[in-house]
């Protein structure tokens, strides 16, 4: 990101300790086992998110998976499908659409030696990709992330390892034809070390996407700046590269609000670390509750879980050395670089083990809903916690933007999304970075969210893209799902706002209803797009004083896809849901 933020610090109103943020959802499947990395994803491309949980005992066991409907209820995945059936002691994944073929790449790190997996979208079924880059090598894997080193639309994918004979990482490249090559040269594969967690992090805030590694075993963390053409040089005089202890995981979020991604660190057996990131580098914040709390913490996350306009940070504990159950840490963000410790919410009151975890609104009522992969004695249940924050009639706002590549790649990895808006009186910037790994064994869901507190309106939006200029809208509805496919934006227009419109039927079958709230004052062209970001249908122009249209979409396949409306001075983007 280019922009430079002035630093605000919003004392937000005070946390008030017995009000209940969330409840157990009693819908989501109770299976016993020992699961590791938790991931919020659209498997079958229905527009709702839905739940893939790696299992990673010695002895191997099958994975979870749970297909979503929007409304909280959830029913197994396809068990047949070769991504369910690899009874082998799985770690971390990720998911991502790395290259030109159609559906999504899984990338699934296995430890003890076994072959890593690599599994791609067929349009029916996940298909196993066998004994070629990135699952031809026997290594002791922890987890992976998708990112894009060169701004070239295509995803690189780093792999960290833990153990065995050769302690360095992998590093694969993409190719248009859908394969991997490893790559063995760079500063990025050449360092070793006990590695466990992986993230892509515009951590300098130039445009490109740098690489971040943990490390346990004593060994100092790694930071790899990249040069600006997926080159990397490795920085070793930050404070982050220099404290070294037994480090699982590093989440980034900017807590407070300066444009600025900030880094936490999960240690096992220490206190957990807070960096605080600026122009001037790393300072580590030791004066913090989330500092000097102690834990055997494996994974953490950031969202703004009770929307007040600041991030919030969940962190899961795990394997306390004489089998002892624990409690996961909730922190609530005061506004004022400071955290609240709450121990009554029932997510830290879970006395098991958290692996992974992880973010996402799997209801769509605009509050971030957590899911925490659990494995004491390997036969322990996972949680869905439904966040109520949005429930309540005069509940904070918020927005949430689904973000297409068409230049960039599909899912618009390392698109730095920023929002503006007035929260309790003053200009507040905040800012998201989309990424397909955000924590050691979590993937929270693409989609970014923001909370706004009492923001009646979003003054400014902007979508930093990795291969394409800055677009930027302007004046947007609160309380919104919000779509922006890349080269389709207003580009600069200011003036541009959105236009109310209401479509219907939705969910639709063969024919779907444009109802404007007043009559077009200017023409506009309508287009629908599907979650790729590819152009599937042209329906032309909208004329002057039109209000209300039908259009034939019989020759759509089912599935969910974007209609978007523009014209010179008024614009709509509607997700909406075809089924047959």
């Amino acid at each position: 990101m280019k922009r430079l933020f002035t630093l605000f610090l919003c004392v937000q109103v005070a946390f008030t300790l017995d009000a209940q943020i969330f409840e157990i959802n009693q819908n989501f499947p109770e299976v016993n086992g020992a699961s590791r990395s938790a991931n919020w994803v659209d498997l079958n491309l229905d527009g709702n998110l839905d739940i893939f949980i790696t299992n990673g005992p010695s002895s191997g066991q099958n994975n979870e998976a749970y297909l979503g409907f929007g409304n909280g209820n959830f029913v197994p995945y396809n068990a047949d499908d070769p991504m369910m059936l690899d009874q082998s002691p799985s770690v971390g994944a990720t998911f991502a659409h790395a290259n030109t073929f159609p559906g999504m790449d899984v990338f699934i790190a296995t430890w003890y030696n076994e072959r890593n997996l690599h599994y791609t979208w067929s349009g029916d079924i996940f298909e196993q990709v066998e004994v070629a880059p990135p699952a031809d090598e026997f290594s002791y894997s922890e987890t992976g992330a998708f990112g894009d080193a060169d701004a070239d639309g295509f995803l690189e994918l780093y792999v960290t390892n833990s153990a065995g004979s050769d302690l360095r990482n992998l590093y694969y490249a993409p190719s248009q034809l859908g394969a991997f090559i490893q790559i063995s040269d760079g500063e990025q594969v050449q360092d070793e070390g006990a590695s466990r967690g992986v993230t892509w992090i515009d951590y300098d805030n130039d445009g490109d996407a740098d690489l971040f590694i943990t490390n346990e075993d004593n060994a100092p963390n790694r930071l790899y700046q990249n040069q600006g053409d997926g080159s990397f040089v490795s920085i070793e005089n930050e404070i982050i590269t220099v404290n070294a202890g037994a480090t699982m995981s590093g989440t980034w979020g900017d807590y407070n609000n300066d444009g600025y991604m900030d880094l936490f660190i999960c240690n096992y057996g220490s206190d957990n670390q807070l960096y605080r990131n600026s122009p001037d580098g790393f300072i580590e914040i030791t004066e913090s509750v989330v500092s000097s709390d102690g834990g055997y913490s494996f994974s953490a996350n950031w969202g703004d879980i009770d929307n007040d306009g600041d991030l919030d940070l969940f962190v899961s504990n795990a394997f306390e050395p004489d089998n002892q159950t624990l409690n996961n840490f909730l922190y609530i963000n005061n506004g004022d670089e400071t955290f609240t410790k709450v121990e009554s919410e029932i997510v830290s009151q879970n006395e098991g083990w958290t692996y992974g975890n992880a973010f996402g609104d799997y209801d769509e009522d605009g509050d971030m809903d957590l899911l925490t992969a659990n494995c004491y004695n390997d036969a322990e249940a996972n949680r869905l916690y439904r966040n109520t924050t949005s429930d309540g009639e005069d509940s904070p706002s918020w927005i949430e933007i689904h973000c297409v590549g068409t230049i960039s790649n599909p899912l618009a990895v390392g698109t730095r999304v920023s929002v503006l808006a007035v929260i309790n009186g003053e200009e507040v910037w905040q800012t998201r970075e989309i990424s397909s790994q955000s924590s050691y064994c979590g993937q929270n869901m693409y989609p970014v969210h923001f909370g706004l507190g009492d923001a009646d309106e979003i003054l400014e939006l902007t979508l930093d893209w990795p291969s394409s200029p800055t677009e930027t809208y302007t004046n947007l509805e609160v309380n919104q799902h919000f779509g922006a496919v890349e080269g389709n934006g207003p580009m600069g227009i200011d003036e541009v706002e959105e236009i109310p419109v209401v479509i219907y039927p939705n969910p639709a079958v063969s024919k779907i209803n444009l109802a404007f709230e007043k009559d077009i004052s200017a023409p506009m062209q309508l287009k629908v797009f599907d979650l790729q970001g590819k152009e599937v249908l042209d329906l032309g122009q909208i004329q002057v004083g039109a209000n209300r249209l039908e259009y034939d979409i019989s020759n759509l396949p089912s599935g969910t896809f974007l209609f978007r409306g523009t014209g010179a001075e008024t614009e709509f983007v509607r997700k909406i849901y075809i089924t047959r």
